[in-house]
């Protein structure tokens, strides 16, 4: 199912924290957040809450909401426009608005990348990040106490999405679109949910209009001439080896076993970093993973010389 998500609010969707008390925001919505505020969504609309903070449910309700939100159903990130662009394509070092000069050295022969522009002579390098993205502002504030007033000298920034309203004199829809996939019983679940809050919602922020209209998305293998497929992932991975090593390439095993016949990784554009944020429930940090970055990029071939069948890279 297509999600089509207008942000309401503004909405903050944390990064890692940092000394400088300025609390910064993803400039897309990660599939985790999407997944915990269904879920949250979900409880509220489905459970009992306790006192205690925790939620009652019957057994039935409970099997629903483990297969819904425990692997049953994959919750794709948000983006305004375009998934973040490929970490194979270089262009200009100071490109501005102007991106006529991109290239991307894996579609190029050997995967050769340029110094400088062939063009123009200017100073080439990889390009990462959204094309696209909604406006974001900074808002500082001072913090509460509990006798609620404020605290003498503590104050703190937080950056947030804007919500679709007039800015800048131009009418701005911060609408960003992705894709519920899974199983039949899980999707049902969520189908009817109108509104979601995303992010940790400890202000009144982040509520979103939801709309779910039918549909899956397309699959169009990247497969050159040579037959080599090319891999680009849209959110980040986390890779390992056979011992449970973080790796910066998925295995010739794994892929070969994915795909059904022996390939091996000849060439990655991958950059690492580090995934984590706060569990509002428990209050405690989640466990930081490190990951490959979204837009890393992979060109596999296979071991026997021949093209990658375009069945296997579909399946």
């Amino acid at each position: 199912m297509k999600i089509t998500a207008t942000l309401v609010e503004a909405t903050q969707v944390a990064a890692l924290a940092t000394s400088d008390q300025l609390n910064r925001t993803e400039t897309h919505i990660p599939g985790w957040v999407v997944r915990g505020a269904f879920a949250s969504s979900w409880l509220r609309a489905r459970a009992n809450r306790m006192p205690s903070g925790r939620f009652e449910m019957s057994d039935a309700e409970r099997a629903l909401f483990v297969e819904t939100f425990e692997g049953g159903v994959r919750f794709s990130p948000l983006f305004v426009k375009d998934p973040p662009t490929s970490l194979s394509v270089f262009g200009h070092k100071y490109e501005g608005k102007d991106r006529s000069h991109r290239l991307d050295t894996a579609l190029k022969p050997n995967f050769a990348a340029p110094e400088d522009c062939p063009s123009c002579g200017a100073t080439f390098e990889s390009k990462r990040g959204l094309v696209e993205a909604p406006p974001a502002r900074t808002r500082t504030s001072v913090s509460i106490g509990d006798a609620e007033t404020a605290r003498e000298g503590l104050l703190f920034s937080r950056r947030s999405l804007e919500p679709s309203r007039l800015w800048s004199q131009q009418q701005f829809a911060s609408t960003l679109t992705g894709w519920l996939t899974g199983s039949e019983t899980g999707l049902a679940q969520l189908k009817d949910l109108t509104t979601i809050r995303l992010g940790g919602r400890r202000t009144t922020q982040a509520l979103t209009a939801l709309e779910i209209s039918a549909g899956e998305p397309t699959v169009d293998p990247e497969i050159l001439d040579d037959g080599t497929l090319i891999l680009r992932l849209t959110s980040p991975a986390v890779l390992i080896d056979g011992t449970g090593r973080p790796v910066n390439r998925p295995t010739d095993a794994y892929l070969s076993g994915a795909l059904g016949l022996g390939v091996r990784v000849v060439k990655a554009w991958t950059r690492w970093e580090r995934i984590g944020g706060w569990h509002m429930a428990s209050g405690l940090p989640k466990h930081t993973e490190l990951t490959v970055t979204a837009g890393s990029t992979f060109a596999v071939r296979a071991l026997d010389g021949g093209g990658i069948p375009r069945d296997s890279a579909t399946q």
